[in-house]
């Protein structure tokens, strides 16, 4: 999937994503190249429907063997999911404005739903703002990725495991 970055005066805004995951169960995302896109180069989301059930989060969610790039926000965005796997993806050039992360596991509110998420055996390089921010969450478990020169950066998540990470 190559995104039409290189074709816009501003390119930090951050619509324009690669792929969009809306409420969804059981989805896989393996082996796709991702690159030059606006926005983020995956985002999940919730569908709010209010007048019935409230919001649905994705469920059972795995991310595998990606190459994403050159994204005008970040590589992937979890806004709110229940078991997330992001695993032996490939990271680089996440470029743009702030906030830049390769991976942003950040729940927009406090009803949203973050937890059961498994970050392992991907590469980090050259991400504006580093290689992960976890702002919310539980039940998060980061282990063997490496990053070249970035960090992880997490605040209000609770039973958080780093370890054997380079």
């Amino acid at each position: 999937i190559i995104g039409d970055r290189t074709q816009h005066a501003n390119k930090n805004h951050r619509s324009g994503y690669g792929i969009q995951v809306i409420a969804s169960r059981n989805v896989k995302i393996e082996n796709v190249k991702i690159e030059s896109v606006t926005g983020s180069g995956i985002i999940f989301t919730m569908y709010n429907y209010m007048l019935f059930h409230g919001k649905f989060p994705c469920k059972n969610v795995k991310v595998t063997g990606c190459d994403i790039s050159d994204c005008g926000a970040h590589g992937v965005y979890a806004i709110q999911n229940k078991g997330l796997e992001i695993s032996n993806n490939h990271f680089h050039n996440i470029m743009g404005g702030s906030n830049q992360y390769a991976i942003d596991i950040n729940p927009s509110s406090a009803q949203c739903v973050m937890e059961d998420v498994l970050i392992c055996n991907n590469t980090f390089e050259n991400c504006n703002s580093g290689a992960m921010r976890l702002w919310g969450g539980n039940d998060i478990e980061i282990f063997e990725n490496h990053l070249e020169n970035l960090g992880i950066f997490g605040i209000h998540c609770q039973r958080v495991q780093i370890y054997r990470n380079t």
